[in-house]
């Protein structure tokens, strides 16, 4: 095995300080939550609830029993079957974000509201790229109602893609619905559970709450045995102490609390440890995505942290602050995915991300995914064999490199060796070349390949029946909810 180049910016003893701080604060100051069912199964497990302020104090020994009944490892499987992602350990795997509510337009290169046709542009785009292991819907479109904006994201995304899924819920009844959905594509809840193929995500609010619709996602992912991120978005300064220090104990104690509540529903309910702790520019008075300080509290928050208790983990390194897919946009993503890989982080959001994570570009997504390639191939390692060294193949040169490039050991080798980028986005030809092929920016490149790539899109090949439960489900919840699904949702020709 080669050897793996490793980023840490703790000690083991600073890390142990922010838990033993974390485990203080749930002890004594305790965690909001606005859940009744939370609260009763907590207390029913040692806690101390207050039932009428919603507030629980969580004692050291139940935490640290919750702990181990968490998975170590976790692993996820495309609409065929196969497993893709391995969340454990220091795997690393790159994931679309999610949620933004804009867009970069293509041909305006103007931030505007995002529509569904620009979410089912985004999975057909990713479900090409190459190293983007799981998916998303990524944007809310904002010609749909919002009410039925989560479950409609959930199904398009099940519709269009065969990738391993990262999905959400706005509400406790389109979790369920979004269950529901995912259990008729799969055959029935024991092949659901078999091979998962979708982790949820669900968020405490800064400072130490968890709201009605989080925590009752969080146990309801608890029942199903469905994987659930828990993603603490504590802001430094803000929402919780400006130290990185403070911000990382808050960070640890909302999602401690939220393992625990896990585990107190159903013991080895799988969790991933996320989360996005999150500089404030005291200036702009705005969430900092791109900052140094962002990136170093994700290595240490969710790769030492998540590491210490054994837990998969994830985090947003690939956010930024640049208002355009600019130089700034691919700095600050790129070197926040590259510190995140070294540290060994699971899941590395923010693929394609802009604008403190309130927009997307599919150019971004484009570029972001070759450099998401660079970056696993600094994590492959050098590789160290007799034949590698290649001490035979240099003693035979006899002072002379001509036969170097036609040899059968740079034939063997050279595909093992060098990443081969996409010609059309990473540029490595000379200036003379350039000039004469038009002077083509990046922006023009990535645009091109995106529309190359759509143009190819294959749908997953899903059965007729299948598509006709899945528009019943759906159909019937909007019903409940006094509304109507549009019809090009149901239509794969729409987009």
């Amino acid at each position: 095995m080669n050897f793996r180049p490793k980023l840490s910016m703790l000690s083991h003893g600073d890390v142990e300080r922010i838990i033993d701080g974390a485990f203080e604060v749930l002890a004594t100051a305790g965690v909001k939550i606005i859940h009744e069912e939370a609260l009763r199964v907590l207390s029913d497990h040692g806690a101390a609830v207050d039932f009428s302020s919603r507030i629980a104090t969580l004692p050291r020994d139940l935490i640290e029993k919750c702990l181990k009944t968490v998975p170590a490892a976790l692993e996820f499987y495309d609409y065929d079957g196969h497993k893709t992602i391995r969340a454990a350990g220091d795997s690393v795997n790159f994931v679309l974000d999610s949620a933004p509510v804009f867009v970069l337009d293509s041909e305006t290169r103007e931030i505007r509201g995002a529509k569904t046709r620009d979410m089912v542009e985004i999975i057909k785009l990713v479900e090409n790229l190459d190293h983007v292991a799981c998916m998303t819907a990524c944007v809310v479109p904002e010609d749909v109602p919002i009410s039925l904006g989560d479950v409609i994201r959930f199904h398009q995304t099940l519709l269009y893609s065969s990738k391993p899924i990262f999905g959400g819920a706005f509400s406790i009844d389109g979790l369920l619905v979004e269950i529901e959905l995912l259990s008729i594509l799969a055959g029935g809840k024991a092949p659901m559970e078999k091979k998962p193929r979708v982790l949820m995500a669900a968020n405490p609010s800064a400072p130490l709450m968890w709201t009605h619709t989080s925590a009752g996602n969080l146990v309801d992912c608890a029942k199903h045995n469905i994987p659930l991120m828990i993603i603490p978005i504590p802001l430094s300064g803000g929402t919780t102490p400006v130290t990185l220090a403070g911000t990382m104990v808050e960070h640890t104690a909302e999602c401690l609390s939220g393992i625990a509540i896990s585990q107190c529903i159903r013991s080895g309910a799988p969790i991933i440890y996320g989360g996005g702790a999150t500089a404030l520019d005291m200036v702009e008075g705005i969430n900092a995505e791109g900052a140094i300080e962002t990136k170093m509290m994700a290595v240490a928050n969710n790769a030492q942290i998540g590491k210490y208790f054994n837990l998969p983990t994830a985090a947003n390194c690939g956010r930024n602050d640049a208002e355009m897919f600019d130089a700034q946009a691919a700095t600050e993503s790129g070197f926040g995915m590259l510190l995140g890989a070294l540290a060994g982080i699971n899941l590395i959001r923010g693929v394609g991300m802009l604008d403190h994570g309130g927009a997307v570009s599919m150019e971004k997504m484009i570029f972001d995914n070759e450099v998401c390639g660079m970056i696993h191939r600094l994590i492959d390692g050098i590789t160290i064999t007799d034949e590698t060294l290649a001490v035979d193949v240099i003693k035979e040169t006899n002072f002379d490199a001509s036969g170097i490039l036609g040899s059968d050991h740079t034939f063997d080798w050279f595909q093992k060796e060098l990443l081969v980028p996409s010609r059309e986005i990473i540029g490595r030809t000379s200036y003379t070349k350039y000039a004469e092929e038009g002077r083509r920016q990046m922006f023009e490149r990535a645009r091109d390949k995106k529309h190359e790539i759509l143009e190819g899109y294959r749908a997953p090949a899903i059965d007729a029946h299948t598509l006709d439960e899945m528009q019943r489900i759906l159909t019937e919840y909007a019903a409940r909810k006094g509304e109507e699904i549009p019809e090009f949702i149901f239509s794969t020709e729409a987009f």
